[in-house]
């Protein structure tokens, strides 16, 4: 189990933010070469734009993992798969949406919203 509460500040955005997620590691036995993660983590957020209209909005982002499996001695991402829901509402309008992740073993991750692939470099 985790909670967190933080913030950040750059030039272009701010944002002040919670996050709390239940992850269970299998796998973490000396002997074991690898570890694996499943649960989720959900954070929340306020954030302020500092450029162009200068908006505010509130923002939801969800990850549910499915084996996501770590080489212990490299601490490198080797496989695995999760969901992500993000909900962002900017002056009243909420826009939602959601994705499938595929970690391809090789410092990516696959990021498919809508038929819109996203490459993540881990």
């Amino acid at each position: 189990t985790l909670n967190m509460q933080g913030n950040y500040d750059t030039p272009r955005m701010s944002s002040n933010d919670t996050s709390q997620g239940n992850l269970v590691f299998t796998g973490l036995a000396p002997s074991s070469t690898n570890a694996i993660v499943n649960g989720n983590f959900t954070r929340n957020g306020n954030q302020v734009s500092k450029v162009q209209n200068q908006r505010t909005f509130t923002s939801t982002t969800q990850i549910n993992l499915t084996d996501l499996t770590i080489n212990k001695s490299t601490a490198k991402i080797l496989s695995g798969t999760g969901t992500a829901t993000i909900s962002v509402t900017s002056s009243g309008v909420t826009k939602n949406f959601t994705g499938n992740i595929t970690f391809n073993g090789n410092g990516v991750a696959t990021l498919l919203i809508n038929g819109v692939s996203y490459t993540i470099n881990l």
